[in-house]
């Protein structure tokens, strides 16, 4: 089992292939053998120190717009972005030379790394005949002690190919060379990649030093580089703004006893006010649809970051997990002057939003709930629940460090997957939801909700686990608000039979079953959801 543990944490088994494994062992079993909880407990902490390397490594590629790789001092690829796995097809676990980096060059780069104190640059060969040889820049990141790689920028949008034509006339074919020379290319290299003769190459490049009145191709590539790279960075402060605009999102933070706390609004400023808490699986306001039809509909939505999710930070030690997350939502409605709120809450958020509801219920308009579950008793079986789930749900009824060794093999998974199939360990025994998040309307959301979600080693979704595994049936009775609980006909993970069970413990709780809808409701009826919130708010 250690054995599977190690392979699952490097990338080089399945998850699936773990959860096949371990379920017999732990959803059917009411205490673990010893060598076994002692096997798995040492592979945590072992896990553990690799993630919180690991993790920073992702952080680091992630942000980079160019094919990014994070090294560690081995020379095996600890992370790559989206743009370098597909440029180079490799995966973290690969060793250096998947990206056509030689051991002596792999060594003669870090050498000058260290002996000039500062970033240097290295050449990628090509990996296939025809394939122009690449320039890396790349510098050692002391805190996550890994090497960062980019690949030197070579292209350029429409819009700075015309302004190269209008201010230096440069031709098309002068144009391609100098991408070329950016990209670390030699005349000989691009000759060979264009089909042209070399003395035509030379040529071209020749006329292309009198025409941005460079004295060497040095100059010239160090020019193109710098203009590529300036139009990404400029590019991704356009968008985020484009975004902020066209969406009315903004951002901000608060801090309560030295932790950050992040919040999102969006919606109409001003409206009716209402409190989102998220789910573990969406994000927060990651969709244009979700702000647009707030807006319509005249809300004004305040979303708290839960702990361990984006900005947030987990809760200080010995806090209550649940307790610390309602200061955070207090702290934040005092600050914004809200009253009269409405709460809509999502999953098992829906268990801080009735602790919200009792300690501060004179402050909250109504409850809505989407895919809310009921609270598990203990010995409740599991059985209907989707493998995954109940392994996770199993694990918490064990020990707490089991959940946790479940989600950092997990993220390794997700890790591998990239931000834009992270979501299939989660809804894969679901096809009719994981087909439906792979359309364009709702794949678009799933990078945003990636790092959102993984920002802090999936601390929050590790908290929600044993959140869900609590027996919080009292806190349920005792809700003195309506609340109207959205569920799907189709959801196998948040089972309809589950959330049913609520309208037994209090006659408050109204249900509103969709048909055909999964877990995914939150998205897929958007609308429906929003607008029972605002036609709420007129006949209240």
């Amino acid at each position: 089992m250690s054995e599977l543990l190690h392979e699952v944490a490097g990338g080089r088994a399945e998850f699936t292939d773990l959860i096949a494994s371990l379920s017999p062992l732990i959803c059917d079993t009411e205490a673990l053998t010893p060598p076994m909880a002692l096997a798995m407990a040492v592979t945590l902490g072992e896990i553990d120190r690799q993630s919180r390397d690991g993790d920073q490594a992702h952080v680091l590629v992630d942000r980079q717009s160019a094919p990014a790789v994070a090294l560690l001092g081995s020379g095996v690829v600890a992370a790559a972005n989206a743009a370098a796995r597909q440029l180079f097809g490799i995966t973290p676990g690969e060793s250096h030379e998947a990206l056509g980096i030689n051991r002596a060059a792999f060594h003669a780069f870090r050498s000058r790394l260290f002996e000039y104190q500062g970033p240097s640059l290295l050449k990628v060969a090509p990996l296939q005949i025809g394939q122009p040889t690449l320039v890396m820049v790349g510098s050692y990141q002391q805190d996550a002690r890994i090497f960062l790689l980019t690949v030197l920028q070579h292209s350029w949008p429409d819009s700075i190919d015309r302004a190269l034509e209008d201010l230096f006339g440069l031709s098309l074919a002068e144009r391609e060379v100098l991408a070329g020379l950016a990209q670390g290319g030699s005349a000989e290299s691009i000759a060979a990649q264009r089909q042209r003769s070399l003395g035509t190459v030379r040529q071209q490049i020749k006329s292309i030093l009198q025409k941005l009145d460079a004295r060497t191709q040095v100059q010239a590539a160090s020019f193109a580089a710098a203009a590529a790279n300036a139009v990404s960075e400029s590019g991704r402060s356009s968008d985020r703004l484009q975004v902020l605009e066209s969406s009315t999102l903004t951002t901000g933070e608060l801090t309560r006893e030295g932790r950050r706390v992040g919040w999102r609004r969006y919606g109409r400023v001003g409206g009716h006010p209402v409190l989102l808490l998220h789910g573990p699986f969406f994000g927060v306001g990651e969709y244009e649809f979700e702000r647009q039809l707030s807006a319509h509909f005249g809300l004004d939505v305040f979303a708290v970051e839960r702990p361990g999710y984006g900005r947030t930070d987990p809760p200080m030690p010995q806090e209550d997990a649940v307790q610390c997350q309602v200061e955070d939502i207090l702290l934040l409605l005092d600050r914004q002057g809200l009253e009269g709120i409405q709460v809509l809450c999502h999953d098992i958020a829906f268990l801080p939003a009735l602790v919200l509801c009792e300690r501060a219920g004179e402050r909250v308009h109504s409850l809505t709930a989407v895919s809310a579950p009921a609270p598990l008793t203990p010995g409740m079986p599991l059985d209907p629940m989707p493998v995954q789930q109940r392994l996770f749900i199993s694990a918490a009824r064990h020990t707490a460090w089991l959940v946790r060794l479940l989600i950092r093999l997990g993220m390794s998974q997700m890790r591998k997957l990239g931000p834009e199939r992270w979501i299939e360990p989660i809804f894969g025994e679901v096809p009719a939801e994981m087909a439906l998040l792979r359309t364009p309307e709702f794949a678009c959301g799933l990078p945003g909700a990636y790092a959102f979600n993984l920002s802090q080693s999936a601390l929050g979704f590790e908290m929600d686990v044993l959140l869900t595994a609590r027996d919080w049936t009292e806190t349920a009775r005792a809700l003195r608000h309506p609340c109207t609980l959205f569920y799907g006909s189709e959801n196998r993970i948040t089972r309809p039979g589950l959330t049913s069970r609520l309208a037994e413990l209090n006659e408050r709780y109204v249900l509103r079953p969709i048909e055909g809808a999964g877990q995914t409701l939150a998205l897929t009826h958007c609308e429906t959801i929003l607008a029972h919130l605002a036609s709420e708010r007129r006949d209240g």
